[in-house]
């Protein structure tokens, strides 16, 4: 997976993102000034200009002459070039091409996505910028506030989840204008990938459109409609939380999760291995301090183990197979399944815990 940052142009509040890239700013959320001024310090906007195609004709002696004919259907989107922005804005390699698009392409300016999402999540409850990167050449923005924290079981064990607002935005095609809630924040362009790729159940996307302001309470009704997920989620983890847990069901979920069917040894020496490190994550992890003996417990165990103690395979840097398996890119669906495994089994046995805090 690489990272594709655009130079150094992003910036990350309080944790550094896995690749080291960009600006931290560790004293708190960042606003959209100064996440602007980190993707775009220069603060030029994006052109979109005449689109020429350069035609060598010969005039004899091994000699040319350039005619320049002018598209009737496309435009250019240009920009100065943020890392030659010592050179005269006539020089050409002050300037980067981003890409070649239909002359009705709507160009969203990099404010305007700033601006948007200012006024979508002021209509839907307030948060904070967390994460706002440029990749892949300046032809793509990605955007994420930190929302309001998912409050599980807050009389009793209190366990918080935090929530994400994702907005992707590019400047050749490559995206619709989206915005749509995550359970983790966007780093990179592969994390953005498995973004796209995340059933959320809710999220607003259009064309590029030159009046993209009009269209912010269509995108708050929309994704007002997360909290009707949430409120299933938590319904769901809750149950978790305030059913019992037993040794023996923990085994018999565990063996569940990592044996293979039909196989002659359905749980590999590997697979024993990692069994018992979830169980020691269960006993031993502070995390755990509050939830061991409940159904939750047992899933964040699992969690755990697979997100921070299971060690990739090397097959490239560490931190970048760290966050694949984290976004559930590697995992081979073992959280998924997990959750369906353990949310079962408090289906089954629904049974009130009493919690000791």
């Amino acid at each position: 997976m690489s990272h594709e940052i655009d130079g150094d142009r992003a910036i990350y509040a309080r944790d550094p993102a896995w690749h080291g890239l960009g600006v931290v700013k560790m004293d708190g959320w960042m606003t959209a000034d100064e996440c602007l001024l980190a993707l775009n310090p220069s603060d030029e906007l994006v052109r979109k200009v005449p689109a020429y195609a350069k035609v060598l004709i010969p005039v004899g002696d091994g000699t040319f002459k350039e005619v320049l004919v002018e598209s009737s259907e496309k435009m250019a989107l240009v920009e100065r070039d943020p890392d030659h922005m010592d050179l005269n804005a006539d020089d050409p390699m002050a300037w980067r091409m981003l890409s070649f698009m239909d002359k009705d392409y709507g160009l969203v300016q990099l404010h305007d996505q700033f601006r948007f999402l200012d006024e979508v999540v002021g209509q839907i409850g307030g948060a904070h910028y967390t994460a706002a990167a440029r990749l892949r050449k300046g032809k793509q923005t990605v955007v994420t506030i930190q929302m309001d924290q998912v409050a599980l079981d807050p009389n009793g064990i209190d366990d918080r989840i935090d929530k994400y607002l994702w907005g992707s935005n590019s400047f050749d095609g490559s995206w619709a204008f989206r915005v749509k809630p995550l359970p983790f924040r966007v780093e990179c362009a592969n994390m953005a990938a498995a973004g796209l790729r995340h059933n959320s159940l809710v999220e607003w996307s259009t064309k590029h459109t030159r009046n993209i302001m009009d269209r912010t309470r269509a995108a708050a009704q929309v994704l007002g409609f997360q909290n009707e997920y949430f409120e299933e989620w938590i319904s769901e983890a809750e149950m978790m939380m305030q059913t019992p847990l037993h040794d023996d069901a923990l085994t018999r979920i565990l063996n569940g999760l990592f044996e293979t069917k039909d196989a002659p040894e359905p749980l590999t020496e590997r697979d024993r291995q990692s069994i018992g490190d979830v169980r020691t994550v269960y006993e031993l992890s502070p995390a755990q301090v509050k939830l061991r003996g409940t159904v939750w417990g047992g899933y964040n165990a699992l969690v755990e183990w697979s997100d921070w103690v299971y060690k990739p395979r090397k097959t490239q840097g560490f931190a970048e197979a760290r966050v694949r398996r984290q976004i559930g890119e590697t995992d081979k669906g073992l959280k998924q399944a997990a959750w369906e495994a353990f949310y079962g089994y408090a289906m089954e046995n629904p049974r009130p815990v009493v919690v000791a805090v």
